[in-house]
Parts: structure tokens; C-alpha cells; sequence
């Protein structure tokens, strides 16, 4: 069994940016979005991988255009158990305040403050000889502003508009919304409250043809084992592959598979991470269709990865 810590069902983190492939394009459009525009908007469809492209390229090249990148944020996290919900002024402010204090400031400190008010406390300007740097809020999945704390949704309009309080406060600072494509609707009756309103958006799909073969191809260059010639293509293709019924027609008997224009990531992830742990050391270090078909199978990956994940599930639920 082989260990390689770059394939897997998992989002990418920074220490993996020289290993995370397939999103050159985006990830250089993403940053000169963010370069010139305050409020960015980024979606995707889920399990696209947004995260991994925010951990992996964005932060670490944001903070070489030397950005002071806040701590990676989320609005939708669970109070913690000496926190009674009513003693919180915003729950989704206080959801954000938590990550970018990363513990440095106690919970009980936290519950009453707004974005702007902790930033002037605990992210005052700096020395008048040094030059203060701009600061970036990302707020990851933050479809997490209408899909927790539904008995508090109300608080979702004051947590925008603290959030442009703060954008007017620091006029060098940027937020970044990451958010799942489906929900994009919901933020409409808030565009009127924050700078921008939210116009200026990147749209990332899942992965192409050429991206899903860099993705597959390079952590396997890299780990010293590389695909035989047309055997990563052969798999891209099997992943990318359609289950559709001919027209006017719905039994089983006329379905066919086609080929569709793009692979998932996740799914990317799994097959390739169950391939790698299952190889067999060897001579040749080389990978072969044979070894994919017995190793690799997607159809297998996919079933253990999702019977994983729901007995993970009820695990959680029992304890």
C-alpha cells in the first residue's frame, strides 16, 4: 500500500499548493477579481472545490500581494456549551469572530461584539512608521448564512450590513463570499446593503477534460508512479461518463452511456485515492489499466466512500 497525502477525499490546505492541479485558470482569475474588486462573489457547484482553491492558491497568493488574509471564516458554526444562545447579540457574527480570533480571545468576549468593534479592538492599525496592510475577510461555505440557525435569520441582514460597516471603516479591506451556486438567490434581498451589491462574481464549474487529466496525471508524476500512456485519459473518461435514455424512451433497456464535458472533483478524489492505496508496490512504478480496473474500480470507490460517510454519520448521531 502506497501513501500519498495529495489524493484523497478531503479539501487541499496550503502545505499542498505545489501538488494541487487542474485550476490554474481560476485560481488566476479569482485573484485578480479579489485584486480589484472589494465584495467578491465565488460559487460553484457543490463539491466543486472552492475551499481547495481558496486554501491552496488564493490565501497563499494573496498574502504575497501582501494582504493580511484573516483567518479562513465560516457564519454558521455551533455555540460552544458555555455559550447560551441568548447571550449572543449575532449568531453568524459570532460564528466569524471565533475563526479569526483562532481562541486568542475568550467566547464570553465575543458576544457582544460587532465585525467593526472587534477589528478596531483586536486588529488596530499598525505603527504610523509601518505601512498598515489590507486586510481580506473570507467567508467560506457561507450558504451557511440560510441553511443554520434558521430561528435567527433575522440576524442575517445585520450581519451584512456590519460587514459593509466595517468595508467603509477600512477602506483597504476586501471580504470574499464562497458559496454554493444554489443558494446564490437568497442573497439578492441583501445586495442593496453592502458595497458592490455583489456584482462583481466568479462562477467556477467542475472540471474539464484537460483540468480532471492535470489533476490526475501530476500527483502521480509526483509520487513516482506515473499513468501508462492513455490509461489516465481512459479514466478521466469513465469518470466524465453519463447514464441518459434515449428519447421517448424510459426502461432500462434503452439506456446508454455518454460521455459528458466535465468530471466531478470529488468524485476525482475518491477513485484516485482508493487506486493509490490499493496499488501494489512494483518493479515499473508504472500504473496500468489492469491495476485501475482491479484497484481502481469507481463504481466500488464510490459506494465505500459514501457508506463510509453515512456510518460516520450515525456515529456522530450516537455519540
Amino acid at each position: 500500500m502506497r501513501n500519498n497525502p495529495y489524493v484523497g477525499p478531503r479539501p487541499y490546505e496550503r502545505s499542498d499548493r505545489k501538488n494541487f492541479y487542474g485550476r490554474n485558470r481560476e485560481a488566476r482569475d479569482l485573484l485578480a477579481l479579489i485584486l480589484a474588486e472589494r465584495v467578491v462573489l465565488f460559487y460553484a457547484p457543490s463539491g466543486a472545490g472552492k475551499t481547495s482553491l481558496l486554501n491552496a492558491e488564493i490565501i497563499p497568493s494573496l498574502e504575497e500581494e501582501a494582504f493580511a488574509v484573516l483567518p479562513k471564516a465560516r457564519v454558521g458554526s455551533d455555540l460552544p456549551p458555555d455559550i447560551k444562545n441568548e447571550e449572543v447579540d449575532n449568531i453568524f457574527t459570532f460564528s466569524v469572530l471565533m475563526m479569526i480570533s483562532e481562541a486568542k480571545v475568550a467566547p464570553q468576549a465575543l458576544c457582544h461584539h460587532t465585525l467593526l468593534s472587534f477589528l478596531q479592538e483586536f486588529h488596530p492599525p499598525q505603527e504610523e512608521e509601518e505601512e498598515a496592510l489590507p486586510i481580506i475577510l473570507i467567508l467560506d461555505q457561507a450558504e451557511e448564512l440560510f441553511t443554520t440557525h434558521r430561528g435567527r435569520w433575522r440576524e442575517a441582514q445585520a450581519f451584512i450590513e456590519q460587514l459593509n460597516e466595517a468595508l467603509e471603516a477600512f477602506p483597504d479591506m476586501g471580504v470574499v463570499f464562497s458559496m454554493r451556486e444554489d443558494y446564490i438567490a437568497e442573497l439578492d434581498p441583501y445586495a442593496h446593503l453592502i458595497l458592490g451589491r455583489f456584482r462583481a462574481r466568479f462562477h467556477m464549474e467542475q472540471l474539464n477534460v484537460a483540468s480532471a487529466l492535470e489533476a490526475v496525471k501530476k500527483p502521480a508524476q509526483q509520487g513516482n508512479c506515473p499513468f501508462d500512456p492513455g490509461v489516465a485519459e481512459k479514466l478521466v473518461d469513465d469518470l466524465r461518463r453519463v447514464k441518459v435514455h434515449r428519447q421517448g424512451q424510459m426502461s432500462d433497456a434503452e439506456e446508454e452511456f455518454v460521455l459528458g464535458p466535465v468530471v466531478e472533483p470529488v468524485q476525482l478524489q475518491v477513485v484516485c485515492h482508493r487506486l493509490w492505496e490499493n496499488l501494489p508496490e512494483q518493479a515499473d512504478n508504472a500504473i496500468q489499466w489492469e491495476e485501475v480496473e482491479k484497484f481502481g474500480d469507481i463504481d466500488r470507490a464510490l459506494i465505500d466512500f459514501y457508506e463510509a460517510c453515512l456510518q460516520q454519520t450515525l456515529q456522530c448521531e450516537e455519540t
